[in-house]
């Protein structure tokens, strides 16, 4: 089937048989700059894109502990490089001679190495510092320093190289959920906003925190005891026979820890569970979780003061003296079955401590019975407040429902968020600003995660991006075989891009997996075909040049690439 689009009155023929490709279609690749030390590599290099009809190389050349494999003020040459001998200039010239438009990429983020090198090793301040006060290898967009950095080592390349076709960023957001918690992040949030925060480790309510959750919510019996400041609940109880549940709607394993170690403890010694090993239960309808999150529940359990052990749904058959406390961590899905062994456990006097909502059950009458709560309250991912609602007495409340002004914690998370984005995006418009006042026809992109929610969480406004007209083109990782992944986040993409002017599809042809079975060349052929003619995109980028084998090669030729799309330098 023919697929078309209509931008700006013209028809565009995409998919046909023999067909010419699409108007200036883009074929890229990332690659890196380790793998072009010589005049030999950058050869093989540019012959393997050539071979499989790819027009643009987006080469790695800042990454590596602060390597830099091109000219600049700070830094010589890595020394695996040959005296004399300049890779990006060498691949400008080749890469164009060939019809290839060379793009390079920037690791703005990540350090690339456990040594801090040159750039940290001077500038310890530069480095991010997480919500818990832990310092990173990662570079702080908060600090005024980094960003000035940054947009001089980017723009800085196009006058060392003014053939130089684009810029690009990458690992452009913050290492963790909430951003940065230096000193200029606090700092520079109290100039902007007059606010003046401290953050800190919290250990009683209310509490601003960087959290992951799957919350439930519409309460039915449940009585809810605190909210997140958006209004889902945070923690609750309900009453089921002659005992209960206490859901903590977040993942609690993963902190705030002097919380959630308060509220475990007290959970504890209330039931006089804390003689023997807690029990921690098992359910194989949520092993993919309990593998994934099992440790951080057993350690959370310790930090209470208490010993764990992992017991299955057949320890529900006992009496609550001989259990009297069950913590049911990370239990998203619960088969219906195990829904009436917890029931029957609770009324017959058990207490149930939950660790985040059972989101994939929650629909299930059984479960709403068992929790109190009748929906999924949507994922919650970045910084969060958490307000008391009542006083209970396992929760820790350092001011009272009564007296507290949730408003307040609402606004604090809310600009927090808007200011830590702000530094991000203010990096991104000037080197975008000071990039096209050298070079006017220079490229400006940014590789970006290819869900806006989880771009946002880690505060890359990249959907902003595009509307501010900051950057020229975002290329969103889509690196999955799911078909239908791939379908939902074009979706997002048009909407955003109606003329296709600024979204270019990055697609993985790796191991994405790490399973040995990279996606196979009629799969990357499909993926093509679904850019493009259900799409509408003017061109799909590979991640990586490593992962294009001979066969792959053979079919891009044999099918989609079939008609050359050199890309022409210049206007």
């Amino acid at each position: 089937m023919i697929g078309c689009i209509v931008s700006l009155g013209a028809v565009v023929l995409l998919g046909a048989p023999g067909a010419p490709p699409p108007i200036d279609e883009l074929r890229g690749v990332w690659t890196h700059a380790s793998s072009t030390h010589d005049a030999a590599e950058c050869d093989a290099v540019i012959a393997t894109a050539k071979d499989a009809g790819l027009n643009c190389l987006y080469w790695l050349g800042f990454y590596w502990g602060g390597k830099c494999f091109f000219r600049n003020p700070w830094v010589d040459m890595p020394d695996s490089v040959p005296e004399g001998f300049d890779p990006l200039d060498y691949l400008i010239r080749e890469g164009h001679r060939n019809g290839i438009e060379i793009h390079v990429r920037f690791v703005n983020g990540e350090n690339g190495s456990r040594e801090p090198g040159p750039f940290f090793s001077a500038h310890r301040d530069w480095a991010f510092v997480d919500s818990r006060g832990d310092i990173k290898l990662w570079y702080d967009f908060a600090n005024p320093e980094v960003r000035q950095f940054q947009a001089d080592l980017m723009v800085g390349l196009l006058e060392e190289y003014p053939d130089l076709d684009g810029i690009q960023f990458d690992f452009i957001r913050y290492e963790e959920l909430g951003g940065s918690f230096s000193d200029a992040a606090i700092r520079g949030f109290a100039e902007g906003t007059g606010i003046v925060w401290e953050p800190g480790e919290p250990a009683a309510l209310p509490a601003v925190s960087v959290v992951r959750g799957n919350p439930v919510g519409e309460p039915a019996t449940a009585e809810v005891h605190a909210r997140f400041a958006g209004g889902a609940p945070a923690i609750t109880t309900n009453t089921v026979g002659d005992g209960g549940v206490l859901l903590l709607n977040w993942h609690a394993e993963q902190g705030p820890f002097p919380l959630v170690s308060e509220i475990l403890r007290r959970a504890i010694a209330f039931q006089g569970a804390d003689e023997a090993p807690v029990p921690l239960l098992d359910l194989e309808e949520s092993a993919e979780w309990h593998a994934k999150y099992s440790a951080l529940a057993e350690a959370a359990v310790r930090r209470a003061g208490a010993e764990v052990r992992w017991v299955g749904p057949e320890a529900l058959a006992a009496a609550p003296a001989e259990m009297p406390l069950l913590i049911v961590p990370n239990c998203y899905r619960i088969s219906t079955a195990n829904l009436e062994r917890l029931l029957a456990y609770a009324r017959r006097g058990g207490d149930i401590l939950m660790l985040d909502g059972p989101i994939f059950s929650i629909d299930d009458p059984l479960c709403q019975q068992l929790v109190g709560l009748r929906s999924d309250a949507g994922y919650l991912a970045g910084l969060q407040a958490i307000v008391p609602v009542t006083e209970f007495p396992l929760v820790p409340v350092r001011v009272a429902p009564d007296s507290l002004d949730a408003e307040r914690y609402a606004e604090l998370t809310g600009r927090w968020t808007e200011y830590q984005a702000s530094c991000i995006s203010e990096l991104v418009a000037e080197v975008h600003r000071r990039a096209h006042a050298i070079k006017p026809d220079v490229v400006v992109s940014a590789c970006v995660f290819h869900r806006r929610s989880s771009a946002e969480a880690r505060m890359q406004y990249w959907h902003d991006w595009v509307k501010d007209g900051i950057i020229d083109h975002v290329l969103p990782m889509c690196y999955t075989k799911d078909n239908e992944v791939l379908r939902t986040s074009m979706d997002e993409w048009m909407e955003l891009d109606p003329l296709r002017q600024h979204v270019i599809p990055g697609l993985g042809i790796y191991d994405i997996h790490e399973n040995g079975q990279p996606p196979t060349p009629p799969q990357v052929v499909e993926q093509i075909r679904i850019c493009r003619e259900e799409g509408g995109f003017s061109g799909v980028v590979f991640f990586h040049l490593p992962s294009i084998t001979p066969t792959l090669t053979k079919a891009l030729r044999a099918g989609p690439f079939k008609n050359p799309a050199p890309r022409l330098p210049g206007p």
